[in-house]
């Protein structure tokens, strides 16, 4: 079937989730995983590593945001996420933006990564720590993939 001459017969797909895993990203673009990491560790496609103890690769994700730029060729300077819009957020809704568990955000707390999380309920209750905006920010900064290659 021949296209019109102002439409492009495109070769991928685009997940509805968000953030992508790099197996998701590989399989939509029909490429290997080794590909994507490449443009990962260039710098090409921003991601994140959600992982408290390691950087490894199965460990990245990438911000549906971050994917159509880099399907786009922009190079944004900002790492791209779906922020809660208040200022102090739970674990639970930190945990849901990061896909990742709340045992995860919990460890991280106990890390001090998040330094000004504050648990509003009584101590020894997980159930209650909010973690401010900025930190979260912060984080997901420092743990950028390929931010400082």
């Amino acid at each position: 079937m021949k296209l019109p001459p102002d439409q492009l017969e495109i070769d991928f797909s685009i997940p509805v989730d968000d953030p992508l895993t790099v197996g998701q990203i590989a399989r939509a673009m029909k490429l290997s995983t080794g590909k994507i990491f490449a443009a990962i560790e260039r710098g090409d496609l921003q991601a994140v590593c959600n992982h408290r103890q390691s950087a490894d690769r199965e460990h990245y994700v990438v911000p549906l945001r971050n994917y159509i730029a880099w399907l786009n060729n922009e190079y944004p300077d900002e790492l791209y996420f779906r922020f809660p819009p208040h200022d102090q957020i739970s674990v639970q809704r930190v945990a849901q933006a990061m896909a990742c568990s709340d045992q995860h955000i919990y460890n991280l707390i106990d890390d001090k990564e998040f330094p000004n999380a504050r648990n509003q309920g009584r101590p020894g209750c997980r159930s209650h720590w909010i973690i401010p905006l900025t930190d979260l920010v912060k984080y997901i900064n420092r743990n950028r993939v390929g931010a400082y290659s």
